[in-house]
């Protein structure tokens, strides 16, 4: 009996060896094939790299930032991986990749856009000191300076509003600036280029230093209070009152809209530019579009 027991166990290590063997051969037989039809296929190997982004990152840098060459297998890039190196750049939102057999990668980028400016002092890339300009995106992104971005020498500066009462510890690359008042600005912002009075002036900064309260001052030297709620009734406001001011021949020198009812306002005498300035912008768009280089 014993004798039995024996020569079955015996029996069934040689079946599970001879299993354990065949399998390993054909995992072998397998993984050799899968190099041979397609790892080391050269019909995989990748000829192509398209990018697609409408922002101001040229395609060359784009490329560098994936590790992505020319020549390599298109089925054993790891897609996964580009993604997130790509999306560790500051200026790069989000990326979507895709794989165009036989021999073509294609890389869809959508950059952050400049919104809002940062001005601070410090060592710019000549040596010298001065102040240099971060820029934020809407979502409150630091996304590089004036340098990073490359922008055209047409498009100033000032086409971006100033943000003031942040400073250096803010400004983290690819972090976000948490900020209630920065996020208040930016809504603000948003607000103002799809209200009346959008045709009034340019805004040229924003002073969030003090809590639940915007210090806004615009191109033209109006200095205008909004609480951080309610922005379309107090733009409104801010129409009407200075429609009103033109009627007397005088224009807002300031105004605190965080003051509901009796709003106080500062009066000057007005020019005839403020006048044609007002019926320029009522004829352009409501709605302002960041532009950059390309």
């Amino acid at each position: 009996m014993r004798s039995e027991s024996i020569k079955q166990v015996i029996s069934a290590l040689a079946v599970a060896c001879l299993i354990t063997g065949i399998g390993i051969i054909l995992w072998g037989a397998c993984k050799w094939l899968i190099d041979v039809t397609i790892y080391s296929n050269e019909r995989f190997l990748i000829k192509k790299i398209e990018v697609n982004s409408e922002g101001g990152v040229s395609v060359n840098d784009i490329i560098q930032w994936s590790g992505v060459k020319q020549g390599q297998n298109l089925l054993a890039i790891d897609l996964y991986r580009i993604k997130r190196d790509l999306e560790l750049v500051p200026r790069i939102k989000s990326v979507s990749i895709e794989r165009q057999l036989p021999d073509t990668l294609k890389i869809y980028v959508q950059e952050r856009v400049p919104f809002t400016k940062i001005s601070l002092l410090g060592q710019k890339p000549d040596g010298s000191v001065g102040v240099i300009y971060y820029f934020l995106d809407y979502d409150g992104y630091v996304i590089g300076n004036e340098s990073d971005l490359k922008l055209k020498p047409t498009f100033a500066l000032s086409s971006y509003p100033t943000i003031l009462g942040l400073n250096e510890n803010d400004l983290k690359d690819h972090k976000r600036v948490e900020s209630p008042q920065l996020i208040a600005a930016h809504e603000f912002l948003r607000q103002f280029e799809m209200s009346p009075a959008y045709a009034i002036d340019d805004i040229d900064q924003i002073d969030i230093s003090e809590t639940g309260v915007l210090h806004v001052t615009t191109v033209q030297g109006m200095e205008l209070s909004f609480r951080i709620d309610d922005f379309a009734r107090q733009l409104r406001r801010w129409r009407q009152i200075f429609d009103y001011g033109l009627s007397l021949n005088k224009s807002i020198a300031y105004a605190d809209f965080t003051v509901t009812n009796n709003i106080p306002v500062r009066w000057q005498i007005t020019t005839n530019d403020v006048v044609v300035n007002l019926k320029q912008r009522v004829k352009s768009p409501l709605i302002k579009k960041n532009v950059q280089s390309r």
